[in-house]
């Protein structure tokens, strides 16, 4: 008989941070490459790869949104975050004092900083979950990409394998083992999820943000 503990146990291993790497691939979204002038042209997609030796094991697409320089050209926050899609526009009517277009402080400590990181996809293949192998690839994105950013951000929703963000090459694998998609009960064991990287959660809304001013907590 299997032993209910070992399979616990085996389940919530971790991989050392040392087996991953990472891996910015190409992407083929045409305002990366245009659009200058436009609100759009102050943010930047990073695709990653996650790999174990020569295996995807996940795939994460990170946004940084550079306000600082759109702010300094004209463009308002709310043009900014306006331009990407609605999901970014509810995200700015969360974390956003709309009169004076400042970060609640509340939320983030007041800073000069401006740009925004935002972790707007995480998918992990059925046999590396439950491995923090997420973890690891946003705090790995949070090294490489977080400096200048006033906040790291997310939205702790599940992907919703009928209308995935992102069509990638591992999406079949992904969503090949079915996962909770809907339900208060998913979005809570997101939230817990991810609040072992700091994470703490926006009102009653499903997005969770990080103050980069405050130091890193250990996982």
């Amino acid at each position: 008989m299997t032993d209910p503990t070992r399979m616990r146990e085996a389940m919530t291993e971790t991989f050392p941070a040392e087996q991953l790497s990472y891996r910015l691939t190409t992407t083929s979204l045409s305002e990366d490459l245009v659009g200058a002038g436009e609100p759009s042209s102050f943010v930047f997609h990073f695709p990653f790869e996650v790999r174990e030796g020569d295996m995807i094991v996940a795939r994460v697409h990170a946004l940084a949104i550079r306000l600082a320089e759109a702010e300094r050209v004209g463009f308002t926050a709310a043009e900014v975050f306006d331009s990407i899609d609605q999901e970014l526009h509810e995200f700015y009517c969360a974390i956003y004092d709309q009169e004076g277009e400042t970060f609640r402080g509340d939320l983030v400590d007041p800073t000069d900083l401006r740009d925004v990181l935002y972790i707007d996809s995480v998918k992990v293949i059925p046999s590396r979950r439950h491995k923090m192998v997420g973890l690891r690839a946003v705090e790995r994105i949070r090294e490489m990409l977080g400096g200048g950013c006033a906040l790291l951000a997310l939205k702790a929703l599940p992907i919703d394998p009928e209308n995935p963000k992102y069509s990638e090459a591992i999406d079949r694998e992904v969503f090949g083992h079915p996962f909770p998609t809907r339900g208060e009960a998913a979005k809570a064991k997101l939230r817990d999820y991810w609040s072992r990287l700091g994470f703490a959660r926006v009102d009653d809304t499903n997005f969770l943000v990080f103050d980069m001013s405050e130091d890193r907590p250990e996982f």
